[in-house]
């Protein structure tokens, strides 16, 4: 009987190691939607692409994760927007409704595009977006990573939202171990692998 418990012991102390040592952790990328700097949190829309060069920012319900606590571990605080995605050719934007919790597809009345913008151009150089005309209610945005300015009139019902609800949030990759807890934060808009 002694030896049955022994061998039984022996055959389970493997299985006992590997529930106590934390598993690999998952990778979780997203854009920004929300940042509270008092609580420390980050939620983002998560991207369901399977290809990495087609990102689809529609998962949903929205996550929101603990940034990490150690700053090495943390890349360029991201900027939150509620802009997931523009076709400019369809005249078609995705929006996160905070209200709902759902995405808005809105056809707002375009007013000008401009193609080929670079960022040290006159027309965006040392110029915040998005802005708001509170007069007309056009809303100008600028997307850099598609060299386009973008005017546009929103529908009525989103008249009332600020020039930063109008921006397209920062682009992150989370490490995680545990549900709402990054043990790592890379800004992949802000970040220029590139660079030395």
């Amino acid at each position: 009987m002694r030896a049955l418990l022994t061998g039984l012991l022996l055959a389970l102390a493997p299985l006992a190691v590997l529930t106590a040592c934390p598993g690999p952790g998952t990778v979780v990328q997203g854009r920004t939607v929300a940042l509270d700097r008092t609580g420390k949190t980050v939620t983002i829309i998560r991207d369901t692409a399977a290809s990495p060069n087609r990102p689809r920012y529609d998962g949903l319900p929205p996550e929101t994760f603990q940034l990490p606590t150690n700053p090495r571990e943390m890349g360029p605080e991201p900027t939150a927007g509620l802009l997931l995605d523009l076709d400019p050719e369809a005249g078609v934007l995705v929006l996160y409704n905070p209200a709902t919790r759902r995405l808005d597809r809105l056809r707002p009345r375009i007013v000008e595009k401009q193609t080929g913008i670079v960022p040290d151009d006159p027309l965006v150089r040392d110029k915040r977006f998005p802005r708001v005309d509170h007069d007309s209610g056009i809303v100008t945005i600028y997307c850099p990573q598609r060299a386009l300015v973008l005017s546009f009139l929103p529908p009525d019902a989103y008249r009332q939202l600020t020039p930063e609800d109008w921006g397209l949030g920062d682009v992150v990759r989370l490490y995680t171990k545990e549900p709402g807890k990054a043990l790592r934060l890379m800004n992949v808009t802000k970040t220029d692998i590139f660079k030395k």
